[in-house]
């Protein structure tokens, strides 16, 4: 039999399924290669990652530490009000409740102020001109055999009267003047060197 044309590609081979072929090898190279290169990238891009601290941050961890950085609240007040000054005692509760100045102190004695310790009694408080008038007391705390003198008020001091005595047991002292200055004389009796002094009698000179 003649051979035909027909014939003659079938055994050299279908020349119209060879540009196919290499197409489709083609298309399937460039998708494997674009796998790759997109695997490569992922694995680079997640080392990066890593490297930098990023993806291995745990949620909660990031959520703690969020919480921990934030500033704190302001704490309320009694009335319940956040943000709001803490109550203050006002001026008015302040000054109730403040303690009254105390009185002032008394001021101690020195051995020159008077300390008034013991009696003193006049046989009369009326009398004439140098008539003689008995005075008697006790100065307590005073030893028996001191000496003790009498004052008289004189333009708003007390001036030494010439009169002295000498006191008993228990301070006790008994003695007499004559007063020649009319009108009221006030007098005391002093323990000198002390403060012990008596309370005073008034005798009027008529």
């Amino acid at each position: 039999m003649p051979t035909t044309d027909d014939d003659t590609r079938n055994r050299s081979g279908n020349p119209s399924g060879n540009p196919i072929r290499l197409a489709l090898g083609v298309l399937v190279g460039l998708l494997a290669f674009g796998v790759a290169i997109g695997l490569v990238v992922s694995y680079l891009s997640t080392n990066a990652l890593r490297a930098a601290g990023i993806d291995d941050a745990d949620p909660a961890t990031s959520t703690a530490t969020s919480s921990a950085t934030r500033e704190p609240a302001t704490p309320s007040t009694r009335s319940g009000r956040p943000g709001s000054k803490t109550d203050r005692p006002s001026d008015k509760a302040s000054d109730k409740g403040a303690a009254k100045p105390s009185a002032k102190p008394s001021k101690p004695r020195t051995k020159n102020t008077p300390a008034r310790a013991g009696t003193l009694s006049a046989g009369q408080t009326e009398v004439a001109a140098f008539d003689q008038v008995q005075l008697r007391g006790r100065l307590r705390g005073v030893a028996a055999g001191t000496r003790v003198q009498v004052e008289r008020r004189e333009a708003g001091r007390w001036a030494r009267f010439p009169v002295t005595t000498t006191t008993g047991r228990g301070g006790s002292f008994e003695t007499a003047v004559a007063l020649g200055q009319p009108g009221r004389n006030v007098l005391r009796v002093r323990a000198p060197g002390t403060p012990r002094v008596t309370p005073v009698v008034t005798i009027t000179v008529g």
